[in-house]
């Protein structure tokens, strides 16, 4: 399984979602200068996998919880049902958490549940539970200071200080990136 992730991984960093062999072709070209992720069990608990790129790497557990389904489109969400379901996950070992800032308030649940996580649980829970988040800005120039607003807006909703990973959505290659 480690070996088919890090293959799956691999194609995330140098591909975009169209899959033909053009594209690939050119998004090679393009990110050349990028690295394949690298995943690893740890030894001490099979729960978990360790992603890293180079110097960075990220501890997560090998079960992701996503929290699409609180964008709303599957009815009304009780906030205090999704984070004591959150914190039911993360007790049996389930400690990472997928959203994006369109998936409605799952940024603010996020925010609320670590905050019971310090609260409520030791430390070393609070050392396991990871934030993945998403960006979906809309289609425009990108800036620094545009893109550092919006990271802080994330934070700020998610209640943290960094975030533990975001994934940059960008749909239209036609605009530039400045960073």
């Amino acid at each position: 399984m480690t070996e088919l992730l890090q293959h799956s991984l691999s194609k995330f960093t140098y591909y975009s979602s169209n899959r033909t062999s053009t594209r690939r072709r050119i998004a090679t070209r393009e990110y050349k200068h990028l690295r394949p992720c690298r995943c690893v069990v740890t030894q001490e608990d099979n729960r978990r996998i360790v992603v890293s790129n180079g110097k960075d790497s990220l501890d997560i557990s090998r079960v992701v919880n996503g929290m699409w389904q609180t964008s709303g489109g599957w009815g009304r969400i009780d906030k205090d049902e999704a984070v004591d379901s959150m914190l039911k996950y993360t007790d049996a070992g389930l400690t990472t958490f997928d959203m994006a800032d369109i998936y409605g308030p799952a940024e603010d649940l996020y925010g609320i549940f670590i905050n019971r996580v310090r609260r409520e649980r030791p430390p070393e829970v609070l050392e396991k539970v990871r934030g993945l988040t998403k960006w979906v800005p809309p289609p425009v120039k990108m800036t620094s200071s545009f893109v550092r607003d919006n990271i802080n807006v994330s934070r700020k909703r998610m209640d943290v200080d960094s975030l533990d990973m975001l994934q940059f959505h960008w749909y239209l290659n036609s605009l530039p990136l400045v960073i």
